[in-house]
């Protein structure tokens, strides 16, 4: 939906409202309140209390869809990793499915060490590389799982 003065895409569900809906036991309630969801979002409301299972398992089934599509937009909506790590790995233990990707991609070295140079290519490019090669699998092979 649009604004008709200004033509501006409207929030026609606010966040507060999406994750009451995401509380619920209703699964329609449930899947519309978790269509188009942004990185923000997402981290946002797994961190929420008093979410049911089952819907906090779509959620993790989401952010590590979105982890597959653009890894550093979650990165960059993570504050702190270990603690995100942690939150999956708890959510985990109570029955939600998921979360593995993300978790895996929150722990890998991002590369950011110092350069050294190895036969004319930077050390910390290569393991970049093999790191989007292991990214990569996870999410094919998730994929395919589905």
């Amino acid at each position: 939906a649009y604004l008709v003065d200004t033509s501006e895409e409207a929030l026609l569900i606010p966040d507060w409202l999406k994750l009451r809906m995401i509380r619920s036991r209703v699964p329609r309630l449930v899947e519309e309140a978790l269509t188009d969801l942004e990185p923000p979002q997402l981290i946002l409301f797994i961190q929420s209390f008093g979410i049911p299972v089952a819907s906090m398992s779509k959620l993790l089934e989401i952010l590590d869809k979105a982890v597959c599509v653009d890894p550093e937009a979650i990165k960059a909506a993570v504050m702190d990793k270990a603690y995100m790590v942690q939150l999956v790995q708890v959510q985990q233990r109570r029955g939600a499915l998921g979360g593995q990707i993300f978790s895996s991609v929150l722990t890998l070295n991002d590369g950011s060490m110092a350069m050294e140079v190895e036969d004319g290519t930077p050390v910390s490019y290569k393991r970049k590389l093999s790191l989007e090669g292991i990214l990569l699998n996870m999410c094919c092979c998730s994929s395919s799982m589905s």
